[in-house]
């Protein structure tokens, strides 16, 4: 979540677009970035009160440059 609010904090998009996170997963997934689901004891709600699943990411240059690409 964390890699997500910072890119849109890059991009100056709003974090809490469901769709576009949506399409930000799939994204990473396309590009054989492996994502492994986070445990967390609270759901994050996004503006329209759906539950969205959170992910950790191991981060090294090439990954960033790829998550940088995503538009």
């Amino acid at each position: 979540m964390d890699v997500w609010i910072a890119l849109c904090r890059e991009k100056n998009w709003d974090r809490r677009d469901y769709l576009r996170y949506v399409r930000f997963i799939s994204y990473l997934q396309e590009k054989g970035i492996p994502l492994k689901r986070a445990l967390q004891g609270h759901p994050i709600k996004d503006s329209e009160r759906r539950t969205i699943e959170t992910y950790t990411i191991k981060l090294d240059a090439t990954t960033i440059g790829k998550i940088r690409a995503f538009l």
